[in-house]
């Protein structure tokens, strides 16, 4: 019985955890969503922001949460890291769309939590599966539950804690490629078309410039990505930056071969000052082709794609439905011939 009580204490202890870091993150990210609303429908109305400041706190925000406010001092210590617009992290970030100064600190300061908590969890788990298991050998020592198991011994917990840092130390990282190549395919996939909407802008009279701008109002629906890298570029040109940073910024947070190349092209032929509706003609006709290609290649792929879903999944099934019932008949004239005999 006792052994029981202490079982159910344990996983009544672990339940009591997990539940409040989950209202814990929850309560975070509901006080950030909930903020983020307020402040645009302050936005929105001309004079809720002048009522509102009445009745919220002095700064004119709600009051954060402690969990918040802890992040917030625990990310300031890494905000010295990472700043330089031109850094690899900085333009990790700015690649996979995200454009907030803070956002190498919050990055680097949600990295090392994750590779300080994945140990800690894994750690708790070994202590629990101990006090689980240990009971059922002779509790009289803790070295008593080693033979049992294999795994609950101090080198096992050693590398096991060193994997799990390193995996969580790994995780953000890999997040963050998969958002910049999801993006990235996005933008790859969609650009060809903007591509020929701007000639077809810079063909009809207008500027480089209007033409971007005019793509950039029809394209917001269709690519959100690639809507907010020609939007931030019109900003850039709005604020005083000359055309060719601008455009050598949008190919730098992007980081696609095409575009790259576009930008390129642009660059010398404002230097160079021949048509623009010609050269963006022809590149528009390369892009057409190399998009056809990777059509082509990714249709040519299909067949070794399905090769193996069809030997491990299709083929199986089907050598049983058609081979089963004659290997049941097979099986009945062989019992029935041997017992006959």
């Amino acid at each position: 019985m006792q052994t029981d009580a202490s079982e159910w204490g344990l996983l009544a202890l672990a339940f009591v955890a997990a539940s409040a870091a989950c209202y814990a993150v929850l309560h975070f990210f509901g006080t950030q969503r909930e903020s983020h609303r307020i402040d645009l429908a302050a936005a929105a109305a001309p004079g809720a922001r002048a009522r509102g400041a009445a009745a919220q706190p002095q700064g004119g925000h709600l009051p954060p949460s402690q969990f918040s406010t802890w992040f917030a001092w625990w990310m300031r210590s890494f905000q010295t890291k990472n700043q330089d617009p031109g850094s690899p992290q900085r333009l990790r970030l700015l690649r996979a769309g995200l454009r907030d100064p803070a956002m190498p600190a919050r990055f680097a300061a949600v990295r090392m939590l994750v590779t300080l908590i994945l140990p800690a969890l894994g750690a708790l788990l070994w202590v629990l599966m101990w006090a689980l298991l240990s009971p059922l050998t002779s509790p009289a020592a803790f070295p008593a539950a080693f033979p049992v198991t294999g795994l609950l011994t101090w080198p096992v917990l050693a590398g096991a804690t060193g994997v799990l840092a390193a995996l969580g130390y790994c995780i953000p990282g890999i997040w963050l490629d998969r958002r910049s190549a999801h993006r990235q395919r996005a933008l790859a996939s969609h650009f060809p078309d903007a591509l020929d909407m701007i000639r077809l802008c810079v063909e009809a009279g207008m500027g480089l410039d209007a033409a971007m701008a005019r793509v950039e109002k029809e394209i917001r629906m269709t690519c959100a990505p690639l809507y907010e890298e020609l939007h931030q570029t019109g900003l850039e040109m709005r604020a005083g930056a000359s055309r060719q940073q601008a455009l050598s910024h949008f190919a730098q947070r992007v980081g696609i071969a095409d575009i790259d190349a576009l930008v390129s092209m642009l660059i010398q032929v404002e230097r160079l000052g021949t048509s623009v509706a010609d050269s963006l003609r022809i590149h528009s006709d390369v892009l057409r082709t190399k998009k056809r290609q990777r059509a082509e290649e990714q249709a040519a792929q299909v067949p070794v794609k399905l090769l193996f879903p069809m030997i491990f999944c299709i083929f199986p099934a089907l050598m049983i439905v058609l081979l089963g019932p004659a290997m049941i008949s097979v099986y009945r004239t062989l019992t029935a011939s041997f017992a006959a005999g």
